[in-house]
Protein backbone atom coordinates (compact mmCIF):
# COMPACT_ATOMS: atom_id res chain seq x y z
CA UNK A 1 0.00 0.00 0.00
CA UNK A 2 1.16 3.17 -1.23
CA UNK A 3 2.36 5.09 2.08
CA UNK A 4 2.09 9.35 2.69
CA UNK A 5 4.95 10.30 4.38
CA UNK A 6 4.45 12.26 7.71
CA UNK A 7 6.80 14.96 8.38
CA UNK A 8 7.28 15.40 12.05
CA UNK A 9 8.55 18.49 12.17
CA UNK A 10 5.51 20.15 10.78
CA UNK A 11 5.88 23.68 10.36
CA UNK A 12 4.97 24.89 13.98
CA UNK A 13 6.69 28.06 13.33
CA UNK A 14 4.69 29.24 11.00
CA UNK A 15 1.10 28.45 13.27
CA UNK A 16 3.09 30.11 16.48
CA UNK A 17 4.00 32.80 14.50
CA UNK A 18 0.05 33.51 13.47
CA UNK A 19 -1.01 32.97 17.07
CA UNK A 20 1.35 35.90 18.19
CA UNK A 21 0.49 37.91 15.20
CA UNK A 22 -3.56 37.48 15.70
CA UNK A 23 -4.20 36.47 19.14
CA UNK A 24 -3.93 38.16 22.73
CA UNK A 25 -3.04 34.51 23.83
CA UNK A 26 -0.10 34.65 26.74
CA UNK A 27 3.37 33.00 25.37
CA UNK A 28 2.80 30.10 27.32
CA UNK A 29 -0.47 29.13 25.88
CA UNK A 30 0.55 30.15 22.29
CA UNK A 31 3.51 27.13 22.89
CA UNK A 32 1.42 24.89 24.46
CA UNK A 33 -1.22 25.01 21.41
CA UNK A 34 2.18 24.57 18.95
CA UNK A 35 2.39 21.12 21.22
CA UNK A 36 -1.20 20.08 21.47
CA UNK A 37 -1.15 20.54 17.34
CA UNK A 38 1.94 18.45 17.17
CA UNK A 39 0.01 15.27 19.58
CA UNK A 40 -3.14 15.68 17.41
CA UNK A 41 -0.97 15.38 14.54
CA UNK A 42 0.82 11.92 15.67
CA UNK A 43 -2.97 11.34 16.73
CA UNK A 44 -3.60 10.99 12.90
CA UNK A 45 -0.95 9.83 11.55
CA UNK A 46 -0.63 6.60 14.06
CA UNK A 47 -4.86 6.41 12.92
CA UNK A 48 -4.90 6.62 9.30
CA UNK A 49 -1.42 5.90 7.00
CA UNK A 50 -2.75 7.53 4.30
CA UNK A 51 -3.50 11.19 6.43
CA UNK A 52 -1.45 13.89 5.51
CA UNK A 53 -0.14 16.00 8.12
CA UNK A 54 -2.47 18.93 9.15
CA UNK A 55 -0.24 21.22 7.92
CA UNK A 56 -0.63 20.16 4.62
CA UNK A 57 -4.56 20.16 4.46
CA UNK A 58 -6.18 24.15 3.81
CA UNK A 59 -9.41 22.98 3.80
CA UNK A 60 -11.63 24.30 6.77
CA UNK A 61 -14.29 21.88 5.84
CA UNK A 62 -11.65 18.72 5.90
CA UNK A 63 -10.21 20.47 8.92
CA UNK A 64 -13.74 20.72 10.89
CA UNK A 65 -14.44 16.81 9.85
CA UNK A 66 -11.14 15.81 11.28
CA UNK A 67 -11.46 17.92 14.37
CA UNK A 68 -15.25 16.23 14.68
CA UNK A 69 -13.69 12.80 14.29
CA UNK A 70 -11.25 13.74 16.76
CA UNK A 71 -13.56 14.11 19.67
CA UNK A 72 -15.49 11.46 19.13
CA UNK A 73 -13.22 9.42 20.65
CA UNK A 74 -13.74 9.14 24.77
CA UNK A 75 -10.30 9.42 25.37
CA UNK A 76 -9.99 12.22 23.49
CA UNK A 77 -12.49 14.06 25.22
CA UNK A 78 -11.40 13.33 28.93
CA UNK A 79 -7.97 14.54 27.55
CA UNK A 80 -9.65 17.66 26.66
CA UNK A 81 -11.48 17.87 29.88
CA UNK A 82 -8.20 17.37 32.10
CA UNK A 83 -6.33 20.15 30.00
CA UNK A 84 -9.39 22.99 30.45
CA UNK A 85 -10.31 22.66 26.92
CA UNK A 86 -7.32 23.27 25.55
CA UNK A 87 -6.95 20.62 22.76
CA UNK A 88 -10.52 21.81 21.62
CA UNK A 89 -9.00 25.83 22.02
CA UNK A 90 -5.38 24.37 19.97
CA UNK A 91 -7.73 22.92 17.35
CA UNK A 92 -10.20 26.18 16.51
CA UNK A 93 -7.47 28.27 16.51
CA UNK A 94 -5.20 26.14 14.03
CA UNK A 95 -8.37 25.85 11.58
CA UNK A 96 -8.42 29.92 11.78
CA UNK A 97 -5.14 29.99 11.26
CA UNK A 98 -5.33 27.64 7.93
CA UNK A 99 -8.35 29.12 6.97
CA UNK A 100 -6.32 32.90 6.81
CA UNK A 101 -3.03 31.65 6.09
CA UNK A 102 -3.49 28.57 3.82
CA UNK A 103 0.48 27.04 3.36
CA UNK A 104 1.68 30.80 2.96
CA UNK A 105 4.94 31.44 4.48
CA UNK A 106 4.54 34.09 7.15
CA UNK A 107 8.14 36.53 6.86
CA UNK A 108 10.07 38.21 9.16
CA UNK A 109 8.83 41.81 8.13
CA UNK A 110 6.09 42.75 10.62
CA UNK A 111 4.76 45.64 12.62
CA UNK A 112 5.20 46.95 15.94
CA UNK A 113 2.10 48.79 17.23
CA UNK A 114 1.64 51.32 20.05
CA UNK A 115 -2.19 51.32 21.03
CA UNK A 116 -3.82 53.15 24.04
CA UNK A 117 -7.63 52.87 25.41
CA UNK A 118 -9.09 56.22 27.37
CA UNK A 119 -10.89 53.49 29.29
CA UNK A 120 -7.35 52.28 30.63
CA UNK A 121 -5.54 55.90 31.69
CA UNK A 122 -1.64 55.36 31.80
CA UNK A 123 -1.52 52.09 29.94
CA UNK A 124 -0.18 51.03 26.64
CA UNK A 125 -0.28 48.46 24.66
CA UNK A 126 2.71 46.81 23.02
CA UNK A 127 2.19 44.09 19.63
CA UNK A 128 2.95 42.94 16.42
CA UNK A 129 1.30 42.15 13.39
CA UNK A 130 1.27 41.90 9.79
CA UNK A 131 -2.19 43.22 9.29
CA UNK A 132 -2.77 46.21 12.08
CA UNK A 133 -5.73 47.14 10.31
CA UNK A 134 -7.46 43.33 11.20
CA UNK A 135 -5.34 43.57 14.12
CA UNK A 136 -7.23 47.16 15.74
CA UNK A 137 -10.29 45.85 15.04
CA UNK A 138 -10.04 42.47 16.85
CA UNK A 139 -8.76 44.15 19.89
CA UNK A 140 -11.90 47.49 19.18
CA UNK A 141 -14.29 44.87 18.61
CA UNK A 142 -13.76 42.44 22.10
CA UNK A 143 -16.86 42.87 24.19
CA UNK A 144 -14.85 42.70 27.77
CA UNK A 145 -13.35 46.14 26.29
CA UNK A 146 -15.66 48.93 26.94
CA UNK A 147 -14.05 51.36 24.27
CA UNK A 148 -12.15 51.26 20.89
CA UNK A 149 -8.46 51.19 21.00
CA UNK A 150 -6.06 54.19 18.96
CA UNK A 151 -3.11 53.42 17.25
CA UNK A 152 -0.91 55.81 18.88
CA UNK A 153 2.12 54.40 16.79
CA UNK A 154 2.96 51.87 14.48
CA UNK A 155 6.28 50.57 12.74
CA UNK A 156 7.18 48.14 9.94
CA UNK A 157 10.22 46.67 10.79
CA UNK A 158 13.05 43.53 10.13
CA UNK A 159 12.43 40.81 12.49
CA UNK A 160 9.48 42.28 14.28
CA UNK A 161 9.59 38.97 16.92
CA UNK A 162 12.87 40.36 18.14
CA UNK A 163 12.21 43.78 18.16
CA UNK A 164 9.00 42.96 20.18
CA UNK A 165 10.71 40.61 22.50
CA UNK A 166 13.43 43.28 23.44
CA UNK A 167 10.90 46.46 23.65
CA UNK A 168 9.19 43.99 26.13
CA UNK A 169 12.18 42.78 27.93
CA UNK A 170 13.51 46.78 28.22
CA UNK A 171 10.47 47.64 29.33
CA UNK A 172 9.55 44.72 32.08
CA UNK A 173 9.84 46.85 35.31
CA UNK A 174 6.83 48.82 33.39
CA UNK A 175 4.59 45.82 32.87
CA UNK A 176 1.22 45.61 34.22
CA UNK A 177 1.02 42.06 34.17
CA UNK A 178 3.67 39.17 33.23
CA UNK A 179 1.20 37.27 30.57
CA UNK A 180 0.11 40.74 29.43
CA UNK A 181 1.39 43.03 26.76
CA UNK A 182 0.33 45.99 28.69
CA UNK A 183 2.96 48.41 30.14
CA UNK A 184 2.21 51.61 32.24
CA UNK A 185 4.39 53.94 30.70
CA UNK A 186 3.79 57.40 29.00
CA UNK A 187 3.10 56.37 25.22
CA UNK A 188 6.05 59.44 24.64
CA UNK A 189 8.71 56.90 26.15
CA UNK A 190 7.61 53.79 23.65
CA UNK A 191 7.79 56.10 20.61
CA UNK A 192 11.39 57.10 21.80
CA UNK A 193 12.43 53.69 21.67
CA UNK A 194 11.14 52.60 18.67
CA UNK A 195 11.98 55.57 16.26
CA UNK A 196 15.42 54.45 17.18
CA UNK A 197 14.88 51.60 14.64
CA UNK A 198 15.02 51.20 11.51
CA UNK A 199 11.37 50.67 9.49
CA UNK A 200 8.58 52.96 8.36
CA UNK A 201 6.09 54.54 10.23
CA UNK A 202 2.85 53.38 9.06
CA UNK A 203 0.61 54.67 11.78
CA UNK A 204 -3.30 55.38 10.74
CA UNK A 205 -4.35 58.86 10.38
CA UNK A 206 -7.62 57.90 11.13
CA UNK A 207 -9.79 56.45 14.14
CA UNK A 208 -12.15 53.71 12.99
CA UNK A 209 -15.01 52.89 15.19
CA UNK A 210 -17.73 49.95 14.24
CA UNK A 211 -20.22 52.16 14.67
CA UNK A 212 -21.37 55.48 15.52
CA UNK A 213 -22.20 54.92 19.41
CA UNK A 214 -18.41 53.78 19.76
CA UNK A 215 -17.45 56.38 18.14
CA UNK A 216 -19.44 58.88 20.39
CA UNK A 217 -18.22 56.92 23.64
CA UNK A 218 -14.61 57.05 22.55
CA UNK A 219 -15.05 60.98 22.29
CA UNK A 220 -16.94 61.45 25.21
CA UNK A 221 -14.01 59.42 27.47
CA UNK A 222 -11.12 61.76 25.72
CA UNK A 223 -12.51 64.59 26.18
CA UNK A 224 -12.82 63.60 30.35
CA UNK A 225 -8.51 63.34 29.61
CA UNK A 226 -8.65 66.90 28.46
CA UNK A 227 -9.00 68.43 31.90
CA UNK A 228 -6.16 70.21 33.26
CA UNK A 229 -5.23 73.06 36.06
CA UNK A 230 -2.33 74.42 35.36
CA UNK A 231 -1.93 75.61 39.03
CA UNK A 232 -2.67 72.56 40.53
CA UNK A 233 1.00 70.81 39.00
CA UNK A 234 3.00 74.00 39.75
CA UNK A 235 3.68 75.36 36.19
CA UNK A 236 3.09 79.35 36.20
CA UNK A 237 1.12 81.10 33.47
CA UNK A 238 3.39 82.78 31.18
CA UNK A 239 5.28 78.77 30.88
CA UNK A 240 6.20 77.37 27.47
CA UNK A 241 5.06 74.03 26.42
CA UNK A 242 6.39 72.30 23.69
CA UNK A 243 4.34 69.50 21.89
CA UNK A 244 5.27 66.01 21.96
CA UNK A 245 6.01 65.33 18.30
CA UNK A 246 7.67 68.16 17.17
CA UNK A 247 9.21 70.77 20.07
CA UNK A 248 9.63 73.38 17.63
CA UNK A 249 5.67 73.53 18.07
CA UNK A 250 5.14 75.53 21.34
CA UNK A 251 2.69 77.26 23.15
CA UNK A 252 1.80 79.55 26.01
CA UNK A 253 0.17 79.52 29.15
CA UNK A 254 -2.32 82.02 29.95
CA UNK A 255 -4.68 80.79 32.33
CA UNK A 256 -5.36 78.03 34.77
CA UNK A 257 -6.74 76.31 32.04
CA UNK A 258 -5.95 77.87 28.01
CA UNK A 259 -3.18 77.98 26.40
CA UNK A 260 -2.11 80.63 23.64
CA UNK A 261 -1.78 78.87 20.46
CA UNK A 262 -0.39 80.62 17.25
CA UNK A 263 -2.33 83.88 18.59
CA UNK A 264 -5.70 82.48 20.00
CA UNK A 265 -6.31 81.02 22.90
CA UNK A 266 -6.93 77.23 23.14
CA UNK A 267 -7.45 74.88 25.81
CA UNK A 268 -4.51 72.14 25.93
CA UNK A 269 -6.71 69.84 23.29
CA UNK A 270 -7.64 72.00 21.05
CA UNK A 271 -4.03 73.03 20.37
CA UNK A 272 -2.75 69.75 20.65
CA UNK A 273 -5.47 68.48 17.98
CA UNK A 274 -4.28 71.69 15.31
CA UNK A 275 -1.05 70.42 16.08
CA UNK A 276 -1.64 66.66 15.21
CA UNK A 277 -3.71 67.18 12.31
CA UNK A 278 -1.17 69.06 10.49
CA UNK A 279 0.94 66.27 10.55
CA UNK A 280 -1.80 64.26 8.42
CA UNK A 281 -3.71 62.86 11.17
CA UNK A 282 -7.28 63.31 11.22
CA UNK A 283 -8.36 62.78 14.56
CA UNK A 284 -11.33 64.34 15.65
CA UNK A 285 -10.68 64.05 19.67
CA UNK A 286 -6.88 63.91 21.09
CA UNK A 287 -6.49 64.36 25.31
CA UNK A 288 -4.13 67.26 25.96
CA UNK A 289 -2.40 66.67 29.25
CA UNK A 290 -0.56 63.63 26.78
CA UNK A 291 0.55 65.62 24.10
CA UNK A 292 2.41 68.57 25.56
CA UNK A 293 5.54 68.89 28.02
CA UNK A 294 6.92 71.58 30.44
CA UNK A 295 10.48 71.46 31.05
CA UNK A 296 11.05 67.77 29.40
CA UNK A 297 8.09 66.16 31.50
CA UNK A 298 5.02 64.99 29.81
CA UNK A 299 1.93 66.96 31.52
CA UNK A 300 0.01 63.91 32.33
CA UNK A 301 2.80 62.45 33.56
CA UNK A 302 3.93 65.47 35.85
CA UNK A 303 -0.09 65.05 37.46
CA UNK A 304 0.36 61.52 38.26
CA UNK A 305 3.39 62.49 39.59
CA UNK A 306 2.17 65.33 42.01
CA UNK A 307 -0.88 63.07 42.89
CA UNK A 308 1.70 60.26 43.95
CA UNK A 309 3.50 62.39 45.87
CA UNK A 310 0.66 63.83 47.84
Amino acid sequence: MFKLTYNPSMNKGNFQKWMELNTDLAEKSVKSYVGVISKIDTYFENQNLNQPPLEEINSSEQLEKLKLEYFSVTENIELDKRGNRMYSAAFNNFISYKTSQGSKQIGNEGIIYIISNPAMPGLVKIGKTINLENRMRQHSSSSAIPLPFRCVYAKKVKNYSQVERKLHKGLNSHRENPNREFFRISEEEVINFLELIDGEDVTPREDHFEDKEDEIAFEKATRVGQRFNFEMVGIPIGSTLSFLRDEDVVCTVISNTRVEFESDSHSLSSAALIAKNRMGFNWRTIAGPLNWKFEGEVLDDRRARLESSD
